[in-house]
């Protein structure tokens, strides 16, 4: 991931999953994308956004219609414009 980091210099780190944020990969693969951002030129200081679920007791909601509000939420979320 380093060496492809800064043919994008103004781009947003972001970790997008479905899974909620105590049940998926988030609390893994951030602090490793933080530690591969330190070794570029343009993106030291960022720490990899996130873009899921809230933390939650049970990996399902158990409606389809808060499921699609869920994925509707956080993949507005990642893909809307940063500052």
């Amino acid at each position: 991931l380093t060496p492809h980091l800064d043919k994008y210099p103004n781009a947003d780190l972001l970790w997008c999953q479905e899974e909620p944020l105590n049940n998926g990969a988030w609390s893994y693969v951030g602090p490793r994308i933080h530690t591969a951002a330190k070794e570029t030129a343009h993106h030291k200081r960022k720490y990899p956004l996130y873009a899921g679920r809230e933390p939650t007791s049970s990996v399902a909601t158990g409606s389809k219609a808060q499921h699609k509000k869920q994925i509707e939420q956080f993949l507005a979320d990642a893909f809307a414009p940063r500052p």
